[in-house]
């Protein structure tokens, strides 16, 4: 760094300490460590969203978008009003951090994307700090079951209930050493709340572990069961497994329930619905008629379950999980997802949610089949300019890979044969390759004798924004475009699942 980037630091850092926030005001500011390029300006990428519900982060829920540049390339610094103390999510590009903001809260944050870690200063600092270390810290957001996972098979409910107990009393009493009275406040309850839903979700790991053959036998699975005791008002049948008193006392301690308002701000929670939503899958059912794959869509029976089992903001933010995570899959019946958005947007009360599905909606449709391919420009390998728009009147299939990733590794052994088939016919393979490194790729494409048009976004900061274009979610990732530029699939067949037959009746 500079000796003027040091001083413009040090005089950042200064107001940062002295200004006094206003009453409602809350100001936050950050020095951040991160790996991008040299022209790339953090404050462009930040912004703050309501934490109201867990169906997804979107520009419908944000409170806050850094309107300008700041003075140095890697840190922000703004403020805003707030009328209540609640939770918040801070997100820099891809990277997402929870806050917990009060009125009057004057926040500098040190952040390290390369390392994953935050730590905070200022007022608010102890929420925040302990936020940061439960849920992006590196090396201190690890899931304390994790050691005995593979042992759940061989505990026994005694010593799993130990386990579960010596945990719970580890963390509340680091908890309550914290400065001030942050235990006594709105805080504790939400931390307390979000601790017995990460014990729940472990409980029903080590049942689903210990009684598996019993669920996949067809026993019943539900409220009323053993696996889901904490969402049952009334007393389940004990397993046989498991002494009485044991039991009784694992229940006592995980008092939660569907209906508890709290639990809206626990991420635990909404994992735990979503383990429920799957064990009450078809193929979990007893009835051999639900196990046929295909027989349904998966998307369309959670739907109907979870607005079976549940009901106001549960059931709002339930739904919405389910719509969202079928939007991103990228389904090809498109009746099907817009008769369920409609009957979402008619039942939901929750408008931060339902604006949020709504939103996600919208960049389904803009990739279904018979959509106009979104274009971009790219510089290929060779450095020359090109786009997509210029390859109309072939059929382009773009091939997303990458050189640590043994999938795209295997289909690279494949291109070869599907080069040669193609050639000299109406056929664009664009190879779209995240690699950072350009030699990597070039490794590549001389052990696999690549041939065709190669792009590199990473090596122009623009990684994440043709993954956003198209909606990447796996890698390696086939998307198929035909002639007239409208989309066939973003998920194609990849060449080691047979395309050629589909790209051949596109040259027909």
């Amino acid at each position: 760094m500079s000796s003027i980037k040091v001083v413009v630091s040090a005089l950042f850092l200064l107001l940062c300490q002295v200004a006094l926030p206003q009453t409602g005001k809350i100001m936050l500011s950050a020095n951040v460590t991160h790996s991008f390029n040299d022209k790339y300006h953090i404050s462009d990428h930040v912004s703050i969203s309501y934490l109201r519900n867990y169906c997804s982060i979107s520009t419908t829920n944000r409170v806050f978008f850094y309107p300008n540049k700041d003075t140095l390339s890697d840190s922000f610094f703004f403020s805003f009003n707030v009328s209540e103390t609640r939770f918040y999510d801070l997100q820099i590009e891809n990277y997402s951090i929870r806050l917990y903001l009060t009125p009057g809260d004057s926040l500098h944050g040190k952040i390290d994307l390369d390392n994953g870690q935050a730590n905070f200063t200022g007022k608010g600092k102890d929420a925040n700090n302990y936020l940061a270390g439960k849920y992006f810290n590196k090396g201190t957001s690890v899931n304390r079951f994790i050691a005995h996972r593979k042992e759940y098979k061989k505990l026994s409910p005694p010593g799993f209930y130990q386990l579960c107990d010596s945990i719970y009393q580890t963390w509340n009493y680091g908890f309550r050493s914290f400065p001030g009275e942050l235990f006594k406040e709105k805080f504790g309850e939400y931390a307390k709340n979000d601790m017995l839903y990460e014990l729940a979700n472990e409980q029903y790991s080590y049942l689903k572990t210990h009684f598996k053959e019993r669920m996949l036998a067809g026993e019943p699975i539900g409220p009323d069961s053993s696996y889901y005791w904490f969402l049952a008002d009334t007393k389940p049948q004990v397993p046989t497994e498991m002494q009485v008193n044991y039991y009784n006392g694992m229940r006592t301690n995980l008092a939660v329930t569907v209906n508890n308002a709290k639990a809206v701000n626990s991420g635990y929670y909404f994992r735990f619905l979503d383990n429920y939503i799957n064990d009450l899958m078809p193929e979990y059912a007893a009835d051999k008629h639900w196990k046929i794959k295909g027989l349904e869509n998966q998307y369309l029976h959670q739907y109907r379950l979870a607005k079976e089992h549940f009901n106001g903001k549960v059931a709002d933010v339930l739904l919405g999980r389910i719509l969202v995570n079928a939007f991103a899959s990228q389904q090809e019946n498109t009746m099907l997802m817009d008769s369920l958005m409609t009957d979402y947007g008619n039942h939901t009360t929750d408008t931060s949610c339902l604006n949020t599905v709504k939103a996600k909606f919208q960049e389904y449709l803009k990739l279904v089949k018979g959509a106009p391919a979104p274009d971009f420009n790219f510089t290929d390998i060779h450095g020359k300019q090109k786009s997509l728009a210029g390859f109309k009147g072939k059929v382009v299939y773009i091939m997303v890979l990458s050189s640590f990733n043994i999938p795209s590794m295997n289909v690279m052994n494949l291109l070869a044969g599907l080069q040669e088939h193609y050639d000299h016919k109406e056929v664009v393979l664009l190879y779209v390759s995240l690699d950072t490194k350009k030699e990597e790729w070039e490794k590549n494409v001389k052990t696999y004798h690549i041939a065709g048009e190669q792009y590199l976004p990473a090596l122009v900061g623009k990684q994440n924004e043709f993954s956003e274009l198209y909606n990447v979610r796996n890698l390696p990732q086939c998307i198929l475009i035909d002639k007239e530029g409208r989309i066939i699939s973003t998920n194609a067949p990849n060449p080691a699942q047979g395309i050629e037959g589909v790209m051949d009746e596109l040259l027909k």
